[in-house]
């Protein structure tokens, strides 16, 4: 069954040495944006990126393998029709507790040739097939919004992204959909024994 997982707001506590959000299949409550400036191009692709440094939303998988279509609706725009900005991304893999270590890229490449919106933000959909790629149990699967060359991009201009919307098809509402099931790792709590007595204690 495809699961539809949701860029939301809140940060996350996994540490990638940028800025962790959350990833979940639960929808945001209201909607956040971030900007990002332009670059002169022909550009490999600028990561979305806050103050704190490139954003990336997160979240712990139980192991699933990633082989089918990734599908994209991210809420964009760009500046000025100058910008010359249109919609990537990439999804890692990464391995270890926090702080993560990087394992692969099965989801990159260029944007849709299809220029961003100006000012206004709308849908962006576009779908990816990635390179099949195992997760195991605690892998961390992680989601980066690019922006890329539509035509040449330009410098002093910016693009920005709309998330953790609380309505569908509204700005805010921006996720990416697995063809496979993905479902959160929770890690068990420990149990801790029930304390018994010693034998000459339950005597008095």
């Amino acid at each position: 069954m495809a699961t539809r997982l949701y860029l939301l707001s809140a940060a996350s506590s996994e540490d990638l040495g940028s800025d962790e959000r959350q990833l979940s299949a639960t929808r945001g409550g209201s909607l956040a944006t971030q900007s990002t400036a332009t670059v002169a191009g022909p550009t490999s692709g600028v990561f979305l990126a806050s103050g704190t440094g490139t954003l990336s939303w997160c979240m712990r998988v139980n192991a699933f393998t990633l082989a089918g279509t990734v599908t994209l609706n991210f809420w964009m725009s760009e500046s000025n029709m100058s910008a010359n900005v249109d919609m990537a991304v990439r999804v890692h893999r990464y391995t270890g507790a926090s702080p993560a270590t990087f394992a692969s890229t099965p989801v990159t490449g260029t944007g849709v040739s299809a220029e961003l919106p100006v000012t206004t933000r709308a849908a962006q959909n576009d779908t990816r097939t990635p390179t099949s790629t195992a997760f195991n149990d605690g892998d961390l699967l992680v989601v980066q919004v690019v922006g890329d060359d539509a035509g040449t991009m330009a410098t002093g201009f910016t693009f920005d992204l709309g998330f953790n919307g609380a309505t569908a098809a509204a700005d805010g509402d921006s996720w990416v959909e697995f063809t496979e099931t993905v479902t959160e790792y929770v890690v068990a709590a420990e149990r801790v024994p029930r304390f018994t007595p010693y034998p000459q204690l339950l005597a008095h």
